[in-house]
């Protein structure tokens, strides 16, 4: 049915990661599918025309952070192959929800699976949560998990 179930990843939401992961697993191993992990750097920062930065030194922080990531990517790559899962990962840049929906439909026959963070108030997590946005713009299927 499917033959990339797209995951995107976000170091800083280890837990979660991982509790996609387990899905994601259950699913690839159940349809044969690959696992793409999916990793969206926010773009470069824009300055205003009288904001003044170290060029430098935030040219290698993006470069350490980009090898940051990568190392993270490997080590989940890893971890799902040595389970017999066949996996690959994408690191994009740009805004996540779109950056990711982009990435999702240049991979053919694929299934995004994302996690919702739970809001208080249901209306809100439609208008403003990042799931919510992917759900409204998104053409292709979705698995839509609650947040842990």
């Amino acid at each position: 049915m499917y033959k990339r179930i797209l995951v995107p990843l976000s170091e800083t939401g280890a837990s979660e990661s991982e509790w996609i992961l387990k899905h994601a697993q259950r699913m690839a191993a159940g349809f044969d599918a690959e696992i793409v992990l999916l990793y969206v750097q926010e773009p470069p920062i824009m300055l205003g025309w009288d904001e003044v930065i170290d060029r430098k030194a935030y040219c290698q922080r993006r470069v350490s952070q980009r090898e940051a990531i990568e190392a993270y990517l490997a080590e989940q790559q890893a971890r799902l192959q040595t389970k017999g899962l066949k996996t690959s990962y994408r690191i994009i840049s740009g805004e996540t929800p779109e950056s990711t929906l982009t990435a999702s439909g240049e991979e053919e026959e694929s299934l995004l699976v994302i996690a919702a963070h739970p809001q208080d108030d249901q209306s809100r997590l439609m208008r403003s949560s990042m799931a919510a946005r992917m759900l409204r713009k998104g053409h292709v299927p979705m698995l839509l998990l609650p947040g842990v």
